[in-house]
């Protein structure tokens, strides 16, 4: 077949479709309508997830680091006023709040492990920083929210070892709190002998803390020191030579000066008057 003639078979099937186009559409006005809505739909979804991705992930991140680091300052406020007197302790509880919620809108299992380790921990030293001794009942809910707080880190941070480490170390300093030493020791032995947590923070905190518990285990006994005095220095005598010695005297008393004479033994004196007062 001749090039001439394709074109020209061509150029009539195309003037045909595009004569019978207008009964064509109708036609399929359904189906046109329904495909076309189909292809926007998917245009927006990967335009949306695009900006999900940059813009709004980006946002959060800022958001959620921001976060972070106002629930330090809340710390150290808390603490500077626990060291004049000033009980703010509710505040780490009202942080450890916020940061729960942080961490169920978190747009990362990993970002949402962070806030539940920082959730915990303000759990812990709110404790810690209340004036006084606070009531049993009271440390045994606050420990038990932060122990789930820290299962939530196991099931949100696999993809991080430190997190994961950090989380098995604070199931063990929560057994501390309740006064279970040997279920402290044997999860902290536990997070120890993992060879998949080697070099993590958390490890080498575990190892810390098992080499200080052994310092408290068992009765504290003071060495009794006996204090033997020290011998005084001995006293010198010399004997005196008492030829060396000049006595001692009083002062040189002269001649006896003569009595002073009384007026009537002197020879000019002049008698007194013999006064008679009468009345």
């Amino acid at each position: 077949m001749k090039a001439d003639h394709r074109h020209d078979l061509k150029t009539n099937a195309l003037a045909d479709w595009m004569a019978h186009f207008p009964e064509w559409s109708k036609s399929n006005a359904k189906p046109l309508i329904g495909g076309t809505a189909l292809v926007v739909l998917i245009v927006v979804a990967v335009l949306w997830s695009q900006y999900n991705n940059t813009v709004l992930a980006h946002t959060y991140r800022t958001q959620f680091t921001s976060a972070l680091a106002d629930q330090e300052i809340v710390v150290m406020q808390v603490a500077q006023s626990s060291t004049q007197g000033e009980d703010t302790s509710i505040n780490l509880g009202e942080s450890s709040v916020n940061l729960g919620e942080l961490a169920q809108n978190a747009s990362s299992e990993t970002m949402a492990a962070m806030a539940y380790l920082k959730q915990a921990e303000m759990l812990r030293e709110q404790t810690h920083f209340e004036n006084g001794q606070p009531a049993p009942q009271t440390v045994a809910d606050r420990i038990e929210m932060a122990k789930e707080a820290y299962n939530n880190v196991l099931k949100n941070g696999k993809a991080n070892k430190t997190l994961m480490s950090l989380a098995h170390y604070g199931l063990g300093l929560c057994a501390e709190e309740l006064g279970q030493f040997k279920e402290a020791e044997a999860l902290y032995q536990t997070l120890i002998s993992d060879a998949a947590y080697d070099g993590t923070l958390g490890k080498a905190s575990a190892v810390n803390r098992v080499e200080s518990m052994s310092y408290f285990d068992g009765a504290i006994s003071f060495p009794i020191v006996e204090v033997v005095p020290e011998p005084s220095p001995p006293v010198v005598t010399e004997a005196i030579d008492n030829s060396l010695v000049t006595p001692v005297t009083g002062p040189e008393i002269g001649p006896a000066l003569p009595e002073a004479e009384t007026p009537a033994s002197q020879p000019n004196a002049v008698p007194a008057p013999d006064v008679n007062v009468t009345q």
